[in-house]
Parts: C-alpha cells; structure tokens; sequence
C-alpha cells in the first residue's frame, strides 16, 4: 500500500501524525497468554501480570502498562 494514501482520513484530508513524548518512569507488561503470568509476578516482561487489574493496581502516574495480545475476561478470575 502506497504510504502517502495510507495517511490520509476518508475524507481525503492528511491524518495529523504524532509521537509519543510521554517521560515513562516505570513499565509493567500484562501477558494473559504467557506460561509463567501470574499477579504475584512483578511485571516485567520475563515476569508479567496476569490480569489489567492487577497492573491498574500497581500503576502510578509516569507507569507505562503494555498489555500483550490475548483475551482477558477480569471478572473471572
């Protein structure tokens, strides 16, 4: 797909790009599927979390949460 018509709104006007200038000061990943996925873990990606509302827990302002592809259902656990 030719990248100048992929950046543009149905309309025909230009998409406003933007990048991501947030200062992170801490990152916690959330990976349903993985093996090892456990909220006891302490969120780093060789250890994530289980579920979002462990890392909604634990999330502070500047905390990145990286939520891994997977289905999560909260309210079964």
């Amino acid at each position: 797909m030719n990248v100048h018509t992929a950046s543009r709104l149905p309309n025909g006007e230009d998409f406003a790009f933007w990048d991501d200038e947030t200062g992170y000061t801490a990152e916690i990943h959330v990976h349903a599927s993985h093996p090892q996925a456990s909220d006891v873990n302490t969120g780093e990606a060789q250890h994530p979390l289980l579920t979002i509302n462990a890392a909604a827990a634990r999330a502070k302002p500047g905390t990145r949460v990286v939520i891994h592809s997977g289905v999560y259902r909260e309210g079964d656990q």
